[in-house]
């Protein structure tokens, strides 16, 4: 440390540092310590894990254009051989008060005379050149701390894929400033080509491959790295989404004999869909601190962070006794593989994952259409529902407002083109009504 500190305050940059700079607004930035992060119990916080390194860097005007460089000037000297957080954050700050100081005092990352001194290294430098694969490193790294797991996960393929591309069409090399629209148009259409030109992805799939590499795109100009982001300019095809279709009440039988000898899991896990309207990403988030017998109320984490209440109707409550939610820890998740409360080292969309897969199964062995899916005994519930209630004599606007509370959905017009979308609500024969036949 003493060796690092004596050779950022030599002779040569005690020259810089005592020599005045006359105009000192927008020459550069403030430097700063790049602290490298991991996720740990759903936080970012600062690690010195291998592959993940800590610098300083700062942004200057280009002598030569008058422009601020458009990437930061990076100094990691011997920052990352340092073997604690703590010891790193303190030489850190002592690099960036050096590197302030001598800012201030007239030097210019420029100077080929101190460069090979301080062994910074900036955008004029070819040996540094920011590439396609470190910018969107660059950015996915960056953007981590604002998103959450199953979020950056999702982030982490996109940009994987992207990379994987460029790599094939050797562009991962390229400096990041010759990236161009064109290059991402080729790329989007490679993903709608079929195989083995391309990966035949739908029009949906290839919004999303847009929407998130723009995301990456837009925080490598929030940090100067690039002067673009192209992405908004490139428009991609709107595809029209499946929508999911409820089962037959002869399908609904044979799924619930089938489920109740041969998996009991899974049965258990479809009426939860069916009785409490959830989604499947959300009854995986369950835990036993959720549920409150007392009340008989069942609280969803949401994915603002925010929490949905649920009634806890009869058969739900039944299905819970039986739990002994009781003798559980409050963190344990109420659907596991083995059918009890307990933990489970998956991640939500891991979870997610095997009950989809488990019911695939059984779709598959009975033949029925694609767009049936366990999200399918929501439908089946509303339909259900709503036909009873009109049955019992209520209008279709009492129907409507009774099932609103129970679906959630946030207004009477959303609840009736869904219910329209699955079948629920269906004219009366109006053959009587015409004046002329045909």
């Amino acid at each position: 440390m003493k060796g690092l500190h004596k050779k950022f305050t030599n002779e040569y940059v005690e020259e810089y540092v005592n020599r005045p700079r006359i105009e000192l607004v927008n020459y550069f930035s403030k430097p700063k310590l790049y602290i490298s992060t991991k996720r740990k119990n759903g936080k970012e916080v600062a690690t010195i894990e291998k592959g993940k390194r800590w610098y300083v860097f700062y942004y200057f005007r280009n002598p030569a254009t008058g422009k601020m460089g458009n990437r930061p000037f990076k100094i990691y000297r011997k920052l990352n051989s340092l073997n604690s957080i703590k010891e790193r954050k303190k030489v850190g700050k002592m690099m960036c008060d050096i590197m302030y100081d001598m800012l201030k005092g007239g030097y210019s990352p420029y100077d080929e005379d101190l460069k090979n001194l301080t062994g910074i290294k900036g955008e004029d430098s070819t040996k540094n050149i920011m590439t396609v694969r470190l910018a969107f490193e660059h950015g996915l790294e960056h953007k981590k701390g604002s998103l959450k797991l199953g979020s950056y996960k999702g982030y982490y393929n996109y940009v994987t894929l992207f990379l994987a591309w460029c790599d094939d069409m050797g562009l991962d090399k390229l400096d990041i400033l010759e990236l161009e629209q064109s290059h991402i148009i080729d790329y989007l259409n490679y993903l709608r080509r079929d195989p083995p030109s391309g990966r035949g992805l739908k029009p949906t799939s290839v919004a999303n491959t847009k929407r998130h590499l723009g995301a990456i795109m837009a925080k490598l100009y929030e940090d100067k790295i690039v002067p673009k982001n192209f992405f908004p300019d490139i428009k991609t095809k709107k595809g029209k989404p499946e929508k999911n279709q409820p089962f037959t009440k002869a399908e609904v039988k044979i799924i619930r004999d089938h489920c109740m000898e041969h998996e009991p899991v899974l049965y258990d896990f479809l009426r939860f869909i069916f009785y409490s309207f959830l989604r499947n990403q959300e009854i995986v988030r369950i835990q036993v601190k959720h549920i409150d017998m007392e009340k008989r109320l069942v609280s969803i984490p949401t994915k603002a962070d925010t929490m949905s209440h649920i009634l806890m109707i009869e058969p739900m409550y039944q299905f819970l006794l039986t739990k002994k939610l009781h003798k559980c820890k409050k963190n344990d998740l109420l659907f596991t593989p083995s059918g009890k409360p307990g933990a489970w080292n998956s991640s939500e969309k891991g979870r997610v994952a095997y009950f989809s897969k488990r019911f695939l199964a059984i779709k598959e062995h009975f033949g029925f259409d694609a767009n049936k899916t366990t999200y399918s005994f929501r439908h089946n519930a509303a339909v259900d529902l709503f036909q009873s209630f009109v049955a019992s004599g209520q209008s279709e606007n009492e129907a409507i407002g009774n099932l609103m509370n129970i679906t959630r959905h946030k207004s009477e017009d959303a609840l009736r083109n869904y219910l329209r979308d699955i079948g629920a609500v269906v004219p009366e024969d109006w053959s009587s009504s015409y004046n002329m036949n045909f």
